[in-house]
């Protein structure tokens, strides 16, 4: 019994430790540090707000929140900070817009002891000069709300750096409207962990060679539902909306990197020296140059390895002396997997493939409208095998296809001729798109064909000749009740806005490959996939 009583009681502390946080209080304006930063207001002699965030930090102990007033902060008592503490929350009352921490040009800097785990939220952030924001040594940092304005970084410098084995995460935050000259706005490196989610970065500005994300030497990083808008580069040198290199390993997902622009050289995003990278659902679009510009570049790095998918891939371009040229996808070494992308209106090529490529694999994609004046390619390669299965590729110029050893199957190879490129099952035909001249590349169909403007499924006259032409033996994937149980061409073959084949009464719950009927196919490919599971074992 007096054991049983024992744990009750260690318990009932070990709890009663945990809940015991405290809330600290910061103004500016209304402060006192020899007050104890226990309440937003004064109360009495010694209780009332502190003026100083370095004081809060002072007062904050394991796990405390200290909630700063809004005001403009200056100076080393609110700027030269020490994070001490394992674990603590720096927030402000009302959000960014009414508390601002200007560094004003002065050299503070943050020091972090080993192993801390720190969340500011709520800020603008604006006058930095130099690299103070470093995370590193296991340390763990969160950046939620913030705004990162008016920040000018002189010589090779990065606004936040994350490095030996540190932890940064940014959520939800703005960065806009700052200069480096030789660094970036985000670094990560060195068996670092990085997530930036819902960020939006734009109308930075680049003096020499610069990325606006890099991810280098063993870093693992999570790029999500981030905008990489209309940043710019002078001074003769390059851009890159995300720079992935060093085996790094890297999660772009959901991110539109689109209208950066440079004097020299461009790219939507760059990945070489083994960088182990997926892009999915991306939008790389209207990036300019005035030299090579890709919207994805693979190059420099015989093991990288690129997985590229969902994705609009469109217009970008460089023009210079006289010329206007671009490629959708360029990959140089290593290997590239491209599914369900669309990749139109490139001047050169649509994609790029180099001698040194492994394994190339184009899959369901519609290749379209890469042409110019001067010679262009739909896919042009020149290495061992590029393999094309389920595409539409069209009005890419004389050349829809170029190299002596791509394999094509089940591809609609349209390019206003007889001939019809050799494999299983392609066609030489007009895929029907609905309307290509406003970038809708959905498949003409009678029987139903989701319609973007509109937002529901409509029919049209004709029907594709891409639809249910993919591969009889692929998945069909998410194609809808009435796919006619075989995969479509093209950019939306084997996904949700599949254009549609049969007219089917409502979907049954047996029909596995969407044919309007259930029977022994249906059986068969439940079988195939008998006890298997998508669960991760322990």
């Amino acid at each position: 019994m007096g054991k049983a009583v024992y744990w009750v009681i260690l318990v009932v502390l070990i709890c009663a430790s945990s809940l015991s946080a405290a809330t600290y209080y910061v103004d500016d304006c209304n402060g006192n540090d020899n007050w104890d930063g226990k309440s937003p207001l004064y109360v009495s002699q010694n209780t009332g707000p502190v003026k100083t965030i370095s004081k809060g930090l002072q007062c904050s102990d394991r796990g405390d929140i200290i909630i700063v007033a809004d005001g403009v902060y200056r100076g080393g008592k609110n700027l030269q900070l020490h994070f001490d503490n394992e674990e603590v929350t720096l927030k402000s009352t009302n959000g960014p817009d009414g508390c601002v921490l200007n560094f004003y040009g002065d050299n503070y800097f943050w020091n972090f002891n080993s192993d801390v785990k720190i969340l500011i939220n709520g800020f603008t952030i604006k006058g930095i000069t130099n690299e103070i924001i470093k995370v590193y040594q296991q340390n763990k940092l969160e950046f939620d709300n913030c705004i990162f304005e008016n920040n000018t970084l002189e010589y090779v410098n990065s606004l936040i750096t994350c490095y030996e084995q540190g932890s940064l995460k940014l959520n939800n935050c703005i960065f806009r409207n700052n200069i480096v000259e030789q660094g970036s706005i985000v670094k990560s490196s060195g068996f670092a962990n990085i997530e930036v989610l819902g960020c939006e970065l734009t109308e930075n500005i680049s003096l020499y060679d610069y990325s606006i994300i890099s991810c280098m030497g063993d870093c693992n990083t999570v790029i999500a539902n981030t905008q990489v808008d209309e940043n710019w580069n002078y001074g003769g040198s390059k851009i890159r909306g995300i720079y992935c290199s060093g085996s790094a390993n890297v999660k772009i997902i959901g991110c539109d990197i689109t209208n950066n622009s440079s004097d020299y050289y461009a790219s939507g995003i760059v990945c070489e020296d083994t960088a182990n990278v997926i892009i999915s659902g991306c939008n790389i679009s209207n990036n300019s140059s005035m030299k090579d510009n890709y919207g994805i570049c693979v190059r420099n790095g015989y093991t990288t390895k690129i997985k590229i998918e969902n994705c609009i891939i469109s217009d970008n371009s460089f023009s210079a002396q006289g010329y206007n040229e671009g490629c959708g996808i360029f990959a140089e070494e290593g290997t590239l997997e491209v599914v369900n992308c669309l990749i139109s209106g490139h001047p050169e090529y649509g994609i790029l493939i180099g001698s040194k490529v492994e394994k190339a694999m184009i899959k369901n994609c519609a290749i379209v409208d890469n042409i110019d004046a001067c010679d262009s390619f739909g896919i042009r390669s020149y290495n061992n095998l590029t393999i094309v299965e389920n595409c539409i590729l069209k009005d890419n110029g004389n050349n829809q296809l170029y190299g002596k050893y791509i394999v094509v199957s089940y591809s609609d190879i349209s390019d206003n001729t007889d001939h019809i490129w050799p494999g299983f099952g392609n066609l030489n035909a007009d895929p029907l798109f609905a309307d290509p001249n406003n970038g809708d590349y959905h498949l003409l169909s009678q029987a139903g064909r989701w319609d973007p403007d509109s937002q529901q499924w409509v029919r049209d006259d004709v029907s594709s000749p891409c639809i249910d032409g993919g591969d009889p033996t692929d998945w069909v994937g998410d194609e809808p009740a009435g796919s006619g149980g075989r995969i479509n061409m093209g950019y939306f073959g084997g996904t949700a806005q599949a254009s549609k084949a049969d007219f089917c009464n409502g979907s049954l719950p047996g029909d596995i490959n969407r044919d309007c009927i259930v029977n022994f196919v249906d059986f068969a490919l439940m079988t195939s996939d008998w006890l298997s599971s998508t669960i991760e074992q322990p």
